[in-house]
Order: structure tokens, then sequence, then C-alpha cells
């Protein structure tokens, strides 16, 4: 078949995972396998020749793919899509049997396209199970009541690995795993699993339909440019006043410059317990999913990211237990092999890969968060723990990113039973001290977190787009004059400048020069001919009356009987200047007259004044 060569301009990062072995995903309707990785060569990342406004060039990525069919249908994709119709299906099918019994649906506030966001409330219902339609409910549910987890994923559209890994767990909580009933039967899932889906509809990558990161609104969200935000804030905020609280908030996300899967938590500050006892929960699952890297979490809050989900989560409403998870759009890229891109397919995230993060987070979360809730919010023997971070000499071996890529291909039982196995032999006391290890010998290095996770955002668009597409929306939406001017309350007015007229801004356009001298224009030249080199051209303003043309009159700028300009015009004389360019309002034939001006109607008036000027000039 024919081959092609494309070329995409626009990237705005300049680091990529294409550097690192990643390819292009490609679809084609007459092979039929679906989507494969691999089957494109030559994959280039580099300098595009486009530029930003401020000037800085773009990246761009460059590939060949080979047409195996003639006549064939090919889609290229950044990564495995999950599309807004594949998570109205599963919600579709989690309200039929069997899952009817332990999921309810609910329908919130809408996008700015209409678009209703979607809750799913995931536990035990008990022997009295709500209705299918919560809103004809009166009260509230005592099932409601139990501690909540809240989970949420596509705040950025285009990170559809975020979706597959909430597949993963909401095909776990619903499943009949002996530790999905325990946790259902222990706490309440809140999960959202589209919180952008206008932009999931209409293929944004990062923002939503008001040019904004969703992710950079939380510390201020706005009812009606960011609604879907909005709205999750007062759930949540309303969880901890009216119920026992959210113990715990997911936040799924993908990542464009990283291998394998990392968490991003808070922190209490440095050296202290309380802050270490929040990072057992990514080091657990690192221990029990090998895709999991410890080294690459990170538990800082820096104020860049103090609008972000887990930190207004975490310092506003209370909840301890925020973490942002973030999966690699490539995979663990252990080695890669540039030169044959067959063999990096081990170290792919393929979507069922990407699932398995589910199934290990119960079992993490049955063995912390179940253990607290039942002995109480000082839990994980405090005491004992404290005792060994005395002691130097319990030194347990700690578990590195992995580096066999193979590992990835091992079958989802022995995954299970293993996981299962190490979540039972782990004592959360020890945990607690590899943690308290792991902290000191990272205090030093400086890592910062990038992508989905950092602020400023390449991806963002231009604060001037921003802000036109909000005017827009501001616009379109507010409708009562009252809520109008509350949205643009703050906003600087214009300043109202007055505006001179034109003949004002003509006569005195240089005030700041002194005001030349008015004289004859042939004694002047004569009289300064020797001290000028260089003469400014008179300007000569004839007069417009049909009276006959008289001799010029000379007068000079000063003086208490100084005639005026309109005056010397209507009287028949000639008006030179020496200094700057001037000009003199004219008579205009048509609509309003100006300022100054003295139309033909007013020239009758004006002629029995004439002599009285002459006179009056030639008396000095």
């Amino acid at each position: 078949g024919c081959s092609a060569r494309f070329t995409i301009n626009n990237f705005s990062k300049k680091k990529s995972l294409y550097m690192d072995g990643m390819q292009p995903l490609v679809y084609s309707y007459m092979d039929g396998s679906g989507w494969q990785t691999g089957a494109c060569s030559d994959v280039m990342w580099g300098q595009s020749r486009m530029t930003k406004k401020n000037r800085e060039p773009y990246s761009c990525l460059e590939f060949t793919y080979t047409f195996a069919f003639d006549g064939d249908c090919v889609f290229f994709a950044y990564h495995f899509p999950y599309t807004y119709s594949m998570i109205m299906s599963v919600v579709h099918r989690l309200e039929s049997p069997p899952f009817r019994d332990v999921v309810r649906r609910r329908f919130l506030r809408k996008t700015l396209f209409g678009i209703p966001l979607v809750l799913l409330l995931i536990t035990d219902w008990g022997p009295d199970p709500p209705p299918e339609d919560l809103d004809q409910m009166e009260g509230v549910h005592p099932a409601l009541l139990k501690p909540g987890i809240v989970i949420t994923a596509r705040q950025h559209p285009g990170e559809s690995n975020a979706s597959w890994m909430c597949h993963g767990l909401l095909k776990f909580l619903v499943s009949d795993a002996e530790e999905a009933v325990k946790l259902r039967r222990d706490f309440c899932f809140h999960v959202f699993p589209c919180l952008n889906p206008d932009g999931v509809i209409h293929g944004n990558y990062r923002c939503s339909l008001s040019g904004d990161d969703l992710n950079r609104q939380w510390l201020e969200p706005h009812p009606i440019t960011h609604p879907t935000i909005h709205c999750v804030k007062e759930y949540i905020g309303g969880l901890q006043s009216n119920s026992k609280g959210a113990y715990a908030c997911f936040d799924f996300h993908g990542h464009s410059r990283r291998t394998h899967i990392f968490f991003y938590g808070c922190s209490f500050g440095e050296g202290q317990l309380k802050s270490y006892r929040l990072q057992l929960f990514p080091k657990l699952v690192s221990l029990l999913h090998h895709d999991v890297c410890y080294e690459y979490c990170s538990f800082k809050m820096q104020r860049s990211k103090a609008s972000t989900a887990r930190c207004v989560l975490f310092r506003d409403l209370g909840v301890e237990h925020t973490y942002t998870i973030e999966a690699s759009f490539y995979g663990v890229a252990v080695n890669p092999n540039l030169d044959d891109p067959s063999a990096n397919e081990a170290n792919v995230f393929s979507p069922q890969r990407l699932g398995k993060i589910g199934p290990v987070m119960g079992r993490a979360m049955l063995t912390l968060f179940r253990a607290n809730m039942s002995r109480g919010p000082r839990a994980l023997r405090r005491k004992k723990a404290q005792s060994r971070l005395l002691d130097d000499s319990g030194d347990e071996a700690d578990k590195s990113c992995p580096s066999d890529p193979d590992e990835g291909s091992s079958e989802a039982s022995e995954a299970e039973s293993d996981s299962s196995a190490a979540s039972a032999a782990l004592d959360p006391a020890e945990l607690l001290l590899t943690v308290q290890r792991d902290a000191e010998l990272r205090s030093a290095e400086g890592g910062s977190s990038g992508g989905s996770d950092s602020c400023p955002s390449a991806d963002n668009k231009p604060k001037e787009e921003q802000a036109r597409l909000r005017s827009i929306v501001v616009a379109r939406v507010t409708t009562n004059r009252d809520a109008r001017r509350k949205s643009l309350k703050g906003r600087p007015a214009r300043p109202k400048a007055k505006r001179p007229s034109s003949a004002h801004r003509r006569l005195y356009s240089s005030q700041a020069s002194p005001t030349p001298t008015l004289t004859n224009i042939e004694s002047k030249v004569e009289s300064d001919r020797g001290e000028r080199p260089e003469v400014p051209r008179p300007t000569r303003i004839r007069p417009r009356s049909a009276q006959p043309t008289r001799e010029p009159i000379v007068y000079t700028s000063s003086g208490p009987d100084k005639p005026s300009v309109k005056q010397v015009l209507h009287a028949g004389g000639e008006l030179v200047a020496t200094g700057p360019a001037q000009e003199v309002p004219r008579e205009r034939t048509f609509g309003r007259p100006r300022r100054g001006m003295v139309t033909k109607g007013q020239e009758a008036l004006l002629a029995p004044k004439v002599a009285n000027v002459n006179e009056m000039i030639a008396q000095g």
C-alpha cells in the first residue's frame, strides 16, 4: 500500500513520551483488529515552525503510516479512546440488574452545553432500598449517612486513561468480591465519572467550553462558567455537614511526560506523623501493584496548586485523604527500544491493564480506611508506631519501580491473589515506618509535579481567549440584569474621556508650544531672512465670503482689542501665520454647525459689525 507522512504542529509542551518510544494508536476499519500500537514508523518529536503569541515555538509530531488496504478508513488517536457514549452506556448498564441493587443514579446540574452531570451512588442500601429516582425520595436515606468516598474523573477531556482507571474501580465496587461487599457495607461511594462532558463531546484536550482548565477553578468556581465544579464542591461540602463526611477523595488524571502510575497527595507539614499517615495509601498501592511507582509520588502543596481539587478539598473542606492519581499515556517504558517499536508493546498501558488499578485500590482502602473507621481517628497503633520510629534496627527493604517489563503481562487472577496475600500480610505500623524512612530519603530532593497537576499549564488557552469566551458564556446564559451585574462585578470600567470637538482639536493641537506671532508674511520674511536660515511655510486661509478681496489686515496676538479670527475672516481680511501650520474652522454646508462656525444665515447679522471692526483695527 501507499505510505503517508503526517505532521501535527501545534503541541504546547516541549517534552513528550514520544521521545521515549511512545507511538500513535491506529484503528483500521478493514483490518478489524481494533486499536493498535506500533503500526507507525519514523516517529519524531521536535520543534515546530509555528510560534505562539509570545514567539515561543510549538512542538510537532511526525510519523509515517503505510495503508495496507485500498479505500480503507483509518483513525489515529493519542490514547485508547473513552467517549461520552461509552460513559453513558456504562451508566445505563449499572442501572439494570444485577447492579441495580447496589447502584443509584442521579442527574445534577447541567453544563453549558446542556449535558447533565452524572452521579453514581454505590453502597449497601440495606433491607429498605431507596427508589430508583432519588429525587422523589423524601428525606435522606440512612445509607447516605455512611462515611463517603468521592471518585472523580475526566476533568481534562483528553485524558481518556483516567476513565479506564475509573472503569476498573467501578467494575470492582459493584462486583461480588468479598472486599467489595465489605466496602459497600461500611462506605458510600459517590462517583462522578465525567466532570467535563462538554469538553469530551467537543473534542477538547484540556479545557471546557469557557476556555478554562477546570482543575484550576476549585478555589472559587463560577456557577455559570464552571457549573460542574461548583456543583461538586457544594455536594462535598454537604457531605461534610450532613453525614459522617467524605473520608477520602480520588481524582483520576493522565500524564503526558512521565511513565508508570503515581499519586499526588497532601501534607500537614514535614516531620509530622499525621503527614506520614497520609502517605500510607499510595505506598500500600505501590506494594500491591507493580505499575505504581512510589518514587514518582509527591505530597507537596505548592502555592501554584492552591486552586486544584486536591488542595481545595484538603484545606477548605477538610478531606484529609485526597489524592490525584496520574497514569501515563504510554506505560512503564523500561528500557524502551526506539529502533523496534513492536518490542515496546509490553510496556504500553492497555485499557485492561489500566483497569487493574481498581481492585488494588479497593483492597488498599479495605486495609487502611476500614481499619481507621473501626478503631477511631487515631488508629494504626500510634504508640507502637512512635516507639518503632525511634528504633533504627527495624529496616525493611523497599520496593522501587519495576525493572522487568514482562511483569505487566501476568494474568489478572495471579495479580489479584498476590495482592490479596500482600494486603493481608501488611501491618499498617510497619508500613508507616517505611513511609517515614522514604520521606527522610527524599526530603532533600525538590521534585515537583507536572502535566495535569501543575500550574500554569501550557495547554490552557491564552488569557485573552479565556476572557473572550467567558464574556460570551456569561452574556448568553445570564438573562437577569442583577445576575449579570453580579457576574461582572470587579471588572474594571472603561474610563470615559471627554472628547474635544474637531474644531477645538484643529485650533489648539499645539497648546504646549508658545502661540506664534501673527503678522504680515512679506514683512516677516524680509525681517527674519538674516536671522533664520529656514522659514516655515505659511498657512494662507482665504475668505470664503462673496465680498471683494481687500488688503490683508495686519495685527498681533496681544492686546485687549485683538479681534477674533472669525471677525477677521468675515471682515474680508486674510490671516497669515509664521508659526506651526494651523487651520481655522470653515463653514459647513450641511448638518449641524460646529462650535465657532458662522452659517450663511448669520452673515447678514454680522454685516453691520464689519465696519466697526475695521475702524477698531485702524485706530490700533
